[in-house]
């Protein structure tokens, strides 16, 4: 059996991924490829999770930030309430549509998503992070941070000694 067919997108770690790449045992086209099915399967259909808005089409690399998804009248840390900015992040790590994500944060927004999705999640020191590639609600507060099955990648993004970079 292939490296690839023994992947379960649900519960694989970036620790668990990061060696077989490295190795070239598999390759990153497949490796989006067992993603994307698990976000076709389990998003609009499946479990209806609306996580993900859409995923680039092969031209593109970045999507549009779109707000929404919340019921009006909601109560504050209720059942309909995603609890900060970065909810799709969380909920996509936790349904198994990518092995860690990366959040931002003024007040709450990685941390309070990923307590609702229970995964790990770890907001870096502001400053600490480079934020050329984030929108910034403000720079003097906002900060990036990962949302992980494990506290380790929550911290490095893929379990080894490597540094987050956006």
């Amino acid at each position: 059996m292939s490296t690839i067919a023994r992947i379960d997108p649900l519960t694989a770690t970036a620790k668990e991924l990061s060696d077989p790449l490295h190795s070239k045992r598999i390759d990153s086209v497949k490796l989006v490829k067992v993603y994307l099915d698990q976000i076709a399967q389990q998003d609009h259909d499946g479990l209806c999770l609306n996580a993900i808005i859409s995923t680039a089409p092969k031209t593109e690399t970045q999507s549009p930030y779109v707000r929404g998804g919340v019921e009006p009248d909601a109560k504050w840390l209720r059942h309909s309430t995603p609890c900060g900015s970065s909810s799709g992040s969380a909920a996509g790590v936790a349904a198994g549509f990518a092995p860690v994500s990366v959040g931002t944060e003024t007040d709450g927004s990685i941390c309070l998503p990923a307590t609702r999705a229970a995964l790990y999640a770890m907001k870096a020191t502001v400053g600490a992070i480079n934020m050329t590639a984030a929108q910034p609600a403000n720079p003097d507060f906002d900060s990036a941070g990962g949302l992980a099955k494990t506290p380790l990648e929550s911290s490095n993004g893929d379990g080894n000694d490597r540094e987050w970079r956006l």
